[in-house]
C-alpha cells in the first residue's frame, strides 16, 4: 500500500514537471511562431514569384528609377548639361552624350559647351568638336586636334564670324568652311556657353536606361528572399530566422511528444 502511494506521488510529480515543461515550451513556441510568421510569408511569396519569374517576365523587367532609389543605394555617374534653342545636350559619365535624353554619340573628354550656329549645333568636348544638324541631331562632322582643334578645350563661345574656343590663354575662332583657326581677343567673344542643371526627368531616364536596366525585378526578389537587400545584416537576420524555424519545429515536436505521453492535448 505504501509503495503504491509512493509510486503515485512520483508519477504525479513527474506529470507536474512535464506539464510545466510543456506549458513553457508551448508559450515559447507561440512567441517564436508569431515572430517568424512575417518572414515565412515573405519567403513563401518571393519563392513562388521566383519559381515563375520566367513565365511572368520578372527576369527581364527592369526596375524603374523610383524603385531603384528606394531599394538600392545607387550612385549614378555625374551629368553635365548645356542647353541650346533646339535641345539639351547631356554628358553622362566619362564619354556618352545624350540629346534630349536620347543617345547621341561618344565624346572625347569632358563636355565644355554647346552652341547654335545657323542650322547646326556645335558640341565642344576637351579633345573634340562635334557638329550636328540642329533639326535632327545627326552628326555632320568631327574636328579633333589632328585637324587643328586647340586642345584641351576649356570653353566654347560665340565670336563675330563663328564659334570660338578657349584653350589655356589662347582664344581661336573657327572658320567652318576652311576648318582653320584664327586667334582673336577675349573682347571678341560675345558670349560663352554655360552649363545648366540637368532636369530630374532626364537624370531619372538615364539612370533607368543604364543602372536600372541591369537590375531586374527577379534580382530584387532574390535579394529579398536571401536578405541581401539589407546588406550583411540582412543575411544574418535570415540566418537568425532559420534558427527560429528550427526551434519552432523542435519545440512543436517536443510539445507533441510530451502531450502524447501525458495523454492530453497541448
Amino acid at each position: 500500500m505504501g509503495r503504491t502511494r509512493e509510486r503515485r506521488t512520483r508519477d504525479g510529480q513527474t506529470n507536474f514537471r512535464r506539464g510545466r515543461l510543456r506549458f513553457l515550451l508551448w508559450r515559447w513556441h507561440r512567441r517564436i511562431g508569431l515572430v517568424s510568421a512575417a518572414f515565412v510569408l515573405l519567403l513563401a511569396v518571393t519563392g513562388i514569384l521566383l519559381n515563375h519569374s520566367d513565365s511572368i517576365g520578372l527576369d527581364e523587367a527592369p526596375l524603374g528609377p523610383q524603385w531603384l532609389n528606394l531599394f538600392y543605394s545607387v550612385d549614378p555617374p555625374s551629368a553635365t548639361s548645356f542647353e541650346t534653342g533646339h535641345s539639351l545636350i547631356t554628358q553622362w559619365g566619362a564619354r556618352a552624350l545624350y540629346r534630349n535624353g536620347e543617345p547621341l554619340s561618344d565624346c572625347r573628354g569632358e563636355l565644355r559647351g554647346v552652341l547654335d550656329y545657323y542650322q547646326y549645333e556645335v558640341v565642344a568636348c576637351e579633345q573634340e568638336l562635334i557638329i550636328l544638324l540642329a533639326e535632327s541631331g545627326a552628326v555632320v562632322e568631327r574636328v579633333d586636334p589632328v585637324r587643328g582643334l586647340p586642345a584641351p578645350v576649356e570653353r566654347l563661345g560665340m565670336c563675330p564670324a563663328g564659334v570660338c574656343v578657349q584653350s589655356g590663354e589662347q582664344i581661336r575662332q573657327l572658320d567652318a568652311d576652311e576648318v582653320t583657326w584664327t586667334p582673336v581677343a577675349v573682347s571678341a567673344v560675345s558670349r560663352w556657353s554655360t552649363p545648366v542643371p540637368t532636369p530630374d526627368v532626364v537624370r531619372d531616364e538615364l539612370v533607368s536606361q543604364h543602372v536600372g536596366q541591369s537590375i531586374s525585378w527577379e534580382r530584387l526578389l532574390l535579394d529579398l528572399h536571401s536578405g541581401r537587400l539589407l546588406g550583411s545584416w540582412g543575411v544574418y537576420l535570415m540566418d537568425l530566422m532559420a534558427v527560429f524555424f528550427i526551434l519552432l519545429a523542435g519545440t512543436g515536436i517536443v510539445v507533441w511528444l510530451l502531450a502524447r505521453r501525458g495523454g492530453t492535448k497541448p
